[in-house]
């Protein structure tokens, strides 16, 4: 891939996923049927010196694989406030993979997941530390597509988003401090204003490396995949900075590799003073 126009922003040169997480890859979506998947990814590390985003997929080059195991996508924004964040991101990607080959389709897959989750933060507490000490800390969102459903679970603020009929709808929920402040407004113990304007808003209530994981986002029937349904999972330098509308165009005008490039390439167009590390994974299913 020719990564050349992609880095000319005056940003510094970030790294970008493999061209070959392209291939296309089949699922069953039901008896006579099946759904076509593609997937792609762009990462670069915006203004930043270093890159704390780390991502991965399961075989994806294997369609006997993917028709028997199913597709595993997992993300991680290392936290830039704490040390080790780079490292703490490799690890929770490479170790959620890892954990996947031992994952069965035929028991309760929520729980499956939601361990996945607990075992990763367990073995990062207890090398780095926990809570309010912990020395290191990032974020988890991992989505598993099994014959015509999807299934995730997330911590932190890393997003998954489903764009289905023209609409793009955020699948699960950001854990952070603003929507604990929403909470309380609806529950009619503050301001909502309170919510916009605390300064502390964007801080992270639950993330990998917080003892006992506060909050854990996890599907617990999965959603059924339907054809045209393209999935994208993020971190928060790419919808801190991208509108929606922009990034909607991008995913239904391109294939799932050039669409990644292009989401990135418009987030490093807007040339945000600090822009943070970008990841992006798209993954477009249809009928073959």
């Amino acid at each position: 891939m020719d990564n050349s126009g992609m880095n000319n922003r005056n940003f510094p040169e970030g790294s970008f996923g493999a061209g070959e997480t392209s291939i296309g890859v089949e699922m069953r979506l039901a008896p006579g049927a099946s759904i076509y998947i593609k997937t792609g990814n762009c990462q670069n590390r915006g203004a930043r010196n270093y890159q704390e985003d780390s991502f991965g997929y399961s075989n994806i080059v294997s369609s006997d694989v993917v028709s028997n195991k199913g597709l595993f996508a997992v993300l991680s924004d290392g936290m830039g406030g704490l040390t080790n964040g780079k490292e703490v991101a490799d690890y929770v990607v490479q170790t959620s993979i890892s954990l996947f080959e031992a994952l069965n389709p035929t028991r309760k897959i929520s729980t499956q997941l939601e361990k996945i989750a607990e075992s990763i933060n367990e073995n990062v507490c207890a090398k780095y530390g926990a809570g309010a000490t912990s020395k290191a800390g990032a974020t988890l969102v991992i989505a598993f597509f099994f014959k015509n459903r999807i299934y995730w679970v997330a911590v932190g603020d890393s997003r998954l988003y489903c764009y289905r009929n023209g609409y793009l709808f955020q699948m699960n929920e950001d854990h952070d401090y603003k929507n604990k402040l929403f909470r309380r407004f609806i529950d009619d113990r503050g301001k909502l204003e309170t919510a916009f304007k605390d300064p502390q808003r964007d801080s992270l209530v639950s993330f990998v490396g917080k003892k006992d994981l506060p909050e854990i986002d996890v599907s617990l029937k999965g959603y059924k995949i339907m054809p045209g349904d393209i999935y994208v999972l993020c971190s928060d330098g790419i919808y801190n900075a991208i509108n929606q509308d922009l990034l909607k165009n991008h995913l239904v005008r391109y294939d799932a590799q050039v669409a990644s490039e292009q989401i990135v390439s418009s987030v490093l167009d807007a040339r945000l003073p600090g822009q943070d590390n970008m990841t992006v994974m798209v993954i477009k299913c249809g009928r073959k």
